[in-house]
């Protein structure tokens, strides 16, 4: 009875550690505000394209055009920065191969799609820093929202 016990109160300690430990690890959100559009990047998981040694950065971008008018975004003009260095490329996160630009809005201006950023074998990153990332406009892009 009492090695029941004891196991019994193991399991629930054990339990009790992993619902603290999966609490404590929240995914890193980064936003900021551009041309009266509010974007923010839910960042996932990260990966290495075992072919080229690329880092990949997944995320959940959202963009929010409160006045409702966004009808389409470049999303090549959204870049993460990782310790000072700018991803190369974003591609979204799909089976097929998906134009980014332009990329349609819903009918509120809202836009909500799976994303990933390259940052190339040339540009290594070291993904534990990924908590400092910061989303950011590429510098010298223009026309990157269309009303």
């Amino acid at each position: 009875m009492m090695l029941i016990a004891n196991r019994a109160r193991t399991l629930i300690l054990s339990a009790s550690v992993l619902i603290m430990g999966c609490a404590i690890a929240k995914p890193t959100t980064v936003s900021l505000s551009a041309g009266g559009i509010q974007a923010s990047a839910k960042l996932g998981k990260a990966s290495i394209n075992s072919a080229t040694q690329a880092h990949f950065v997944h995320a959940q971008l959202t963009l929010d055009d409160k006045a409702g008018k966004l009808k389409a975004v470049n999303l090549n003009c959204f870049v993460l920065v990782l310790n000072e260095i700018t991803s190369d490329e974003i591609h979204v996160d799909s089976m097929a191969s998906v134009l980014t630009d332009p990329y349609p809005a819903d009918a509120k201006g809202r836009i909500q799609v799976p994303v990933y950023w390259v940052f190339s074998a040339q540009n290594p990153v070291d993904i534990s820093l990924l908590p400092t990332a910061r989303l950011s406009i590429r510098p010298g892009m223009s026309s990157c929202f269309h009303y």
